[in-house]
């Protein structure tokens, strides 16, 4: 592994990572109740349990019990309707913890994108292409084009000067077959 390719692969494991943090931030976010649905809840958590009261208190014959269940019962229904008016407030730094969140994501799979080669493909895909590739592709047509004075040493020459990844891959070729 290359010391560029292994740069590559910590970018790429960083930006996963942090996409991944992300997500189950934003799931745990957004797994989070309001409080007019916890209030809710509870109350149906009382009804229920006073239900429970009231149908033994009514099998062991105590009125007092089964009366005090009944008063219960109403108070929780009323929770459960006066809860439907409870306005629930955002802090308010957590629409900006939202909006950071998001472009931290999108930040994060542009970066992926990029690093596997896939947004090269695309970019190429809509015409959008570098003007290093255009030069070097305008040069090699040059060269193999019989009209045009540009030889076949200059044209490698030239590319290796522009891209010093393919001059490194290619001085190592040389090296390997004997070429030096």
């Amino acid at each position: 592994m290359t010391a560029s390719s292994a740069r590559t692969y910590r970018i790429a494991a960083a930006a996963g990572s942090a996409i991944l943090l992300l997500i189950v931030l934003s799931a745990i976010m957004s797994g989070c109740k309001s409080a007019p649905q916890r209030i809710s809840e509870r109350a149906v958590a009382i009804r229920e349990t006073a239900s429970s009261s009231k149908d033994r208190f009514q099998e062991a014959g105590i009125r007092a019990g089964v009366a005090e269940q009944d008063e219960i019962i109403e108070l929780a229904n009323g929770i459960s309707v006066d809860a439907t008016q409870v306005d629930p407030t955002e802090p308010w730094w957590l629409g900006a913890v939202e909006y950071s969140a998001i472009a931290a994501i999108l930040l994060a799979i542009v970066a992926i994108l990029w690093q596997t080669g896939i947004g090269s493909a695309i970019r190429a895909a809509l015409g959008w292409l570098p003007r290093k590739s255009v030069s070097a592709a305008k040069l090699l047509h040059e060269a193999v084009d019989q009209e045009h004075e540009t030889s076949l040493r200059e044209a490698v020459a030239a590319l290796r000067v522009m891209d010093p990844t393919l001059d490194a891959a290619y001085r190592r070729l040389r090296h390997d077959h004997g070429d030096d």
